[in-house]
């Protein structure tokens, strides 16, 4: 005759794993997903990125961007300001060169503060740009020379 008692203990010990497994698998956090960089806007970042911080004229130019406590005279800060942003922004259109693609970038100090043009207002100046609602592809790279450091950050998107 077969041990009831030993059958249904075997049953219990059955289901007590089962529920031990679907408690551990249901509670553990699941995997993150990382959201993959699409091919031709990592090519543009890594390219665009390489000449502003290889080029000498370009390094330039970021080294010099007015940033946060910097500004002092905000009437001539839009022409300054207005000149080093077309002088960059110029070379990153030209870079990218595909039309479904946008961008816009910001510098900051070397602590990744006094973001700009993030920190101005866009009633008083046209240099402010919003980025839009859409997947944004950010890269930083921070340039610095012996006495100067700035983090510059830029963000791609696709416009289809």
């Amino acid at each position: 005759m077969v041990s009831k008692k030993g059958f249904v203990h075997t049953i219990e010990a059955v289901i007590a794993i089962v529920i031990v497994l679907v408690f551990v698998f249901t509670a553990l956090p699941k995997e993150k997903q990382e959201q993959q960089v699409p091919d031709n806007i990592k090519l543009i970042q890594e390219k665009v990125l390489y000449e502003i911080n290889s080029n000498s004229a370009l390094r330039e130019n970021v080294f010099s961007y007015k940033i946060g406590s910097e500004i002092i005279n905000l009437n001539n800060l839009e022409s300054v300001q207005h000149s080093q942003r077309k002088e960059i922004s110029l070379f990153i259109t030209n870079a990218i060169n595909i039309p479904t693609i946008d961008y816009n970038y910001t510098v900051c100090n070397q602590d990744n503060l006094d973001c700009a043009p993030d920190f101005l207002d866009p009633g008083n100046t046209n240099l402010y740009i919003s980025l839009p609602s859409k997947n944004i592809y950010a890269k930083s790279i921070m340039i610095a020379d012996a006495t100067r450091q700035r983090v510059f950050r830029l963000y791609l998107w696709e416009t289809f």
